[in-house]
């Protein structure tokens, strides 16, 4: 997917998993979507992006563990 806009289905958060620079710019736009909950999986996080985030009011997962690990049977 180019980007979170181009989703064709409406999205209740988005999980991450890009180089921090390319956090920073996802996280924007999801913002700017009004999305207000995002998981930056292990190596996506990017510190001023999550600050921006949880100002805007955001739920953040960061520093945590993978998405792929914590799913039931995904394992």
């Amino acid at each position: 997917m180019p980007c979170v806009s181009a989703l064709r289905e409406p999205v209740d958060g988005v999980s991450i998993v890009t180089p921090p620079e390319v956090t920073a710019r996802v996280v924007d736009e999801a913002l700017a979507l009004g999305l207000k909950r995002l998981w930056m999986q292990p190596g996506a996080e990017d510190p001023a992006a999550i600050e921006r985030a949880r100002a805007a009011g955001a739920l953040v997962l960061a520093y945590g563990p993978c998405v792929l690990v914590e799913l039931p049977g995904a394992g």
